[in-house]
């Protein structure tokens, strides 16, 4: 019997009210089996333009490091540029991991996708 891989839910929602600005939810876990998944997903978001990410990972059981590179290499593409990628809703015990191993310094971490918009609100215009 084949292993049944995990699926990443994801879901894009490009905001009309913020120039260069995608919410993403994912939902499941971020490994190596998803990892392509997540590529897929974000590489039309970047051909786009879209330079500010809201991930919301509250529906996220863990993070692999692969995976924790290709946000990171989200984050270094998009910076330069005026972008930001914040983390909304990290699980308490993810949270206890990133610090552990010191990868907290990379992210900008919100409790709520309000919040992470309203960060986002007081930048200035890309």
């Amino acid at each position: 019997m084949p292993y049944p891989f995990p699926k990443l839910g994801f879901t894009a929602a490009v905001r009309e009210d913020l120039p260069h600005t995608a919410v993403v939810a994912l939902e499941g876990p971020l490994d190596a089996t998803t990892a392509p998944a997540l590529l897929e997903g974000l590489e039309p978001l970047l051909s786009a333009g879209i330079l500010r990410y809201v991930l919301d990972i509250r529906k996220v059981g863990y993070i692999y490091s692969l995976c924790d590179g290709i946000l990171i290499d989200l984050s270094d593409a998009v910076r330069p540029r005026g972008g930001c990628v914040i983390l909304v809703g990290m699980l308490p015990n993810m949270r206890v991991v990133f610090d552990m191993l010191g990868w907290g310094r990379f992210w900008d971490l919100a409790d709520t996708v309000e919040d992470a918009l309203n960060r986002i609100r007081a930048l200035p215009p890309t």
